[in-house]
């Protein structure tokens, strides 16, 4: 396992990972100051945030796969590669947490049948709460 993170710092992944994540933080905020300014939609400030999240692992990807030296960059060099044994085990917990993944999301909701559950809900407790008449005063004059 140390070899791991030797090879991490060899290939200088946690920099770019310090780096991506001080540079997000960043453009995180300055477009949650700005957004409003420009009157854009509620939607936009999440949609950007995952998008900039989704960005963090193909950084991490592309500073593991290409170098940076002299100015060009340049694919890294490959270590030694997984055995027979050891790519089926990559495999099969690759499928087995797929599998973990779908069950939970369908056992408790969070699937896209349970987001529908959820904005249906959300919708009918509005249509409901629009339906309420507001308490009158009698005044005397």
């Amino acid at each position: 396992m140390s070899s791991f993170f030797n090879e991490l710092k060899q290939r200088k992944v946690y920099r770019v990972a310090v780096g991506y994540a001080i540079v997000a933080w960043l453009v995180v905020q300055i477009s949650a100051t700005v957004m409003p300014a420009y009157h854009a939609p509620e939607w936009i400030l999440p949609l950007f945030i995952t998008a900039v999240a989704l960005g963090f692992p193909v950084a991490l990807v592309l500073a593991w796969v290409f170098d940076i030296k002299e100015g060009a960059i340049k694919k890294a060099p490959t270590v030694a590669t997984l055995s027979g044994a050891n790519k089926r085990r990559v495999w099969l917990l690759a499928v087995v947490g797929l599998i973990i993944a779908r069950f939970q999301s369908v056992f408790t909701g969070c699937g896209i049948r349970g987001a529908k559950l959820f904005y249906n809900q959300r919708l009918r407790q509005r249509q409901q709460s629009s339906k309420k008449a507001l308490p009158c005063c009698r005044l005397r004059i």
